[in-house]
Order: structure tokens, then sequence, then C-alpha cells
């Protein structure tokens, strides 16, 4: 029970930042009454479709979202309870999505500002630095696993 409710206070806990952040730079259009945020959405959208071939505008059939249970619901929840379930999930699905492309988003401007700060000579530095570490990491993927050594036991004292 313990654990359920640790995992359920993260989710929500990640949910309340994302929504926060989300807030606090003024760009949340959850409410119905947010006509420019809907006016950009649509215009991202006319801009992304125009964009297609012809052939990939066709929208695909929605599938339907099959929930999941948090954990250890689905050996105490009756059939009736988990279709309830999946349909509240189902109604945040979409509101969560968005807050996670304005989440991305908001990072990727702050990342583009951030990167702004520094030199030319700083910014081929830093991408040196990230290829080094790519390297070094797939090195060590492909690197066997080396056993860790185990220690001796310690002695007991009396």
């Amino acid at each position: 029970m313990l654990q359920s409710f640790r995992v359920t206070r993260l989710a929500w806990g990640s949910l309340v930042v994302m929504a926060a952040v989300a807030l606090t730079a003024g760009r949340v259009g959850l409410g119905e009454d947010e006509p420019s945020t809907k006016k950009s959405a649509k215009k991202a959208e006319a801009a992304k479709d125009d964009a297609k071939p012809p052939e990939a505008k066709k929208k695909p059939k929605p599938k339907e979202v099959k929930g999941r249970l948090p954990a250890y619901y689905g050996e105490v929840v009756d059939q009736k309870q988990r279709d309830a379930i999946y349909a509240i999930q189902a109604e945040y699905a979409p509101k969560i999505d968005a807050l996670k492309a304005q989440l991305d988003a908001l990072e990727k401007e702050r990342d583009e500002k951030v990167a702004a700060v520094l030199t030319e000579e700083q910014v081929k530095k830093v991408e040196a630095l990230k290829e080094a570490a790519k390297a070094k990491r797939s090195e060590a993927k492909e690197a066997p696993a080396k056993p860790k050594a185990k220690s001796p036991p310690k002695p007991k004292e009396d």
C-alpha cells in the first residue's frame, strides 16, 4: 500500500510541477476562454499540414486508448471500476499531453537562450565535450561488463 501511495504521489507531483512550469510561463490553454492559445495551436497545426504531402494529410483513425491501472489496482477493482478509471485517464490524457508538449517547448526555448549566452568558442568546446561523452558511453556499451570485486567480510568485534 505504501509503495502504491509513493508511486501515485510521485506521478501527481510530476504533473503538478509540469502544470506549475506551464502556468508560470503563462502559456497554458486549459480554459475554454483562451483564444490566443487555441489560435496559435491551430496555426501550428495548419503549418504542419501545409508542409506534408497530400497523402500524409489524411488523419489516421484514432486508436481506442485503453488505460493502465495504477500499481496493485488490478487485484482489487471490478470491471465497472476499471472502466471508470480508464475513462478518467482518457479524459486527462490530452491535457497531460498538451502540458508535456508545452514543457518540451519551454525547455527547448530555455536551452536555446542558455546556449546564446556562450561565445562561439565556448559553444565549440561544449560540442566537443558532448562528443567525447557520447564516445565514452558507446565504448562502455561495447565493452563487456566487469564483475564487481567483493570486499572481504569485516571481522566481528566482541
